[in-house]
């Protein structure tokens, strides 16, 4: 793909990848300026219990159940050092059932290229 070839980009649920700063790099890459990435990502937990039973299960069993996810990840800030601005960013609790808890934690935004 050429660079800066989209107005905008999507990252659903992919940056709890092995390397998520080279997928973000990408997106930056082809994003022109002044495009957006809209993101929608489940997180590391703001509260300090969640955020240790996440901790415990990305070091143990969750990246072998989740298809190598990392539910720890401060994925804001990644998008952030990967060059884009954040514009609007809103952080919740989706469960779809008791189960997937330590995926709970979501943010759903708009980045923008400068």
């Amino acid at each position: 793909m050429e660079a800066a070839s989209f107005d905008a980009g999507i990252a659903s649920l992919v940056l709890s990848v092995a390397d998520p700063a080279r997928v973000l790099r990408e997106l930056f890459r082809v994003i022109r300026p002044g495009g957006e990435l809209r993101f929608y990502e489940h997180v590391r937990a703001s509260s300090v219990g969640l955020a240790l039973l996440q901790q415990i299960l990305d070091a143990t069993i969750w990246p072998r159940l989740g298809g190598g996810c990392h539910p720890t990840r401060d994925t804001r800030g990644a998008i952030e050092r990967a060059g884009f601005i954040t514009e609007r960013c809103r952080e919740f609790m989706f469960r779809p059932c008791p189960l997937p808890f330590a995926s709970a934690p979501h943010i759903l935004g708009v980045a923008r290229r400068p």
